[in-house]
């Protein structure tokens, strides 16, 4: 039972990381700014609002699924 305990939680722990890195990776590769790395900064004016709004909405994804995954690692860690 303790075996499918310790799979189960690092499963959770596997599905959190790839979901914060793949809501990364939209942000910063597939809606990313031609010309400009990371933070959009002034370029946010020439952007269209549609593409504005789908980069922002995977960034907070990415806030969520990071406080989730820092909340549950909080709660489960393992003391030495």
């Amino acid at each position: 039972m303790d075996q499918l305990k310790t799979i189960f939680h690092y499963f959770i722990y596997i599905n959190l990381i790839t979901g914060f890195l793949s809501a990364l990776y939209m942000v910063f590769f597939v809606y990313k700014v031609e010309g400009s790395k990371g933070p959009m900064w002034k370029k946010a004016k020439d952007v269209s609002h549609e593409f504005f709004m789908q980069r922002r909405m995977y960034a907070i994804e990415a806030w969520i699924i990071f406080g989730a995954l820092a909340i549950y690692f909080a709660l489960t860690s393992y003391s030495a």
